[in-house]
Formats: structure tokens, sequence, C-alpha cells
């Protein structure tokens, strides 16, 4: 079962051989470090932004070990630009699919309206994972050099509505959610209007007589 976490020490030695594989290097774009020692310090900085939640890195990993691993490259109020990798033992699997599906899951619940991929026109294997995952073709290219080689940056993204909790005031993605019809007074004539709220918030207001109404999103 694919799932995402940190990356712990323990992960040293599969991170590094990510780092410096030369076809991990054809389409994600890496320094050419000289040998394993010189890639510790990303490798360790890796590690650390996993901590850090104004950042988000995670690990793929599959009966507890590490396959590859998601970053963010940009990050706005409320979108954020991923890049990802697979060691080169564990391509061609789905583990990309299925955990950039969970990033997604992740991602969302944390309030980001907009996630944003990208991969180089001739990688067609991220592309179909892109796809898979339901992410569409932004009209956005970039023209980058890298590795003495001109290459076509084609990105991808999806979106989410997103509620605030008439409760709690936090966002209320579509998935966790009730859809409140409300009366903001006792007559029975008033006006409704629609509101929304998570459903732990709505279970510790049941008892509210405003509350005549609700349907399940």
């Amino acid at each position: 079962m694919v799932y995402l976490r940190s990356i712990l020490a323990d992960d040293q030695e599969r991170m590094l051989d990510i780092l410096t594989s030369d076809t991990v290097k054809q389409t994600y774009m890496l320094p050419d470090f000289p040998d394993r020692d010189a890639a510790l310090p990303l490798f360790r900085r890796l590690m650390e932004m996993c901590n850090d939640r104004t950042k988000y890195v995670r690990a793929i990993a599959v009966d507890d070990c590490l396959v590859g691993f998601l970053n963010h490259t940009e990050i706005t109020v409320d979108s954020i630009e991923l890049g990802y990798v697979i060691h080169p033992d564990s391509q061609n699997r789905g583990y990309m699919t299925q955990a950039l599906k969970l990033a997604m899951e992740e991602l969302f619940s944390l309030g980001y309206r907009q996630i944003i991929t990208g991969a180089f026109s001739t990688n067609a294997a991220s592309i179909r994972v892109m796809e898979k995952c339901g992410m569409e073709r932004m009209e956005k290219t970039d023209a980058i050099e890298y590795r003495g080689i001109n290459h076509t940056c084609v990105y991808y993204s999806v979106r989410t509505i997103a509620y605030n909790c008439c409760f709690c005031g936090k966002t209320a993605m579509p998935r966790d959610a009730y859809t409140l019809s409300v009366r903001r007074s006792h007559d029975p004539d008033g006006p409704e209007q629609e509101i929304y709220c998570h459903r732990v918030c709505l279970e510790r207001n049941l008892a509210d007589p405003k509350l005549l109404y609700l349907k399940y999103m």
C-alpha cells in the first residue's frame, strides 16, 4: 500500500540513490553532485522541510520503504505547485499516481484550492500520472534549458470548491462538509439561508434550534 509520511534519517541511502541517479536527472531537475556525500545537504534539507508547515515535502512509501518523494516548488495563498520523483527501481508500478492522489487529498484538506504540477513535454509517463489524477492541461508553458537541452515544460492543474465553516470559520472541503438550510429567527415563515459546516462542528451544535434542515453533500 502506498502512503505518504515524513522523510526519515533511515531513508538516507534510498534518497541518495534518487538524488544521484542519472535516470532521475533526465526528467527531475537536480544539481550534478560529484558523489553521494555531496548530496547529503539536500537530503537533510528535504528531511527538515517535512516538519515545516509553510512548506510541503512528503516521502512516498510502500511497506515502510521509501520509493520517492513529493515537494513544493511554489506556494501562494491558495495554490501550490508540486514536483515529484520515483526511485528508478520503483517506476512503472502505479506508485506515483497513488501518491499524487493522496497528496491532492491532503493539500485540499489543508485549504489549498488549486494544485499544479509540471513536466517536460517529452515526459509521457509523468503526463499520464497527472491525467490519471484528474488534472487538466493549462495554457501555461515554459521554455527551460536543462543539461544543454532546450525543453518545453507543460503544466496541469486541478481545483476544488471549498467553503468556510459557519461554526469555526475554517475551510470545509466538500467531502467533509454539510449544507445547512437555516432560519436566522424563530419565525417559521422567515427566510432561509444556505451555510456550510464541518461534520464535527455540526455534531457539537445539533441542539441549536436554528438548524431546521440539513442535507449531506
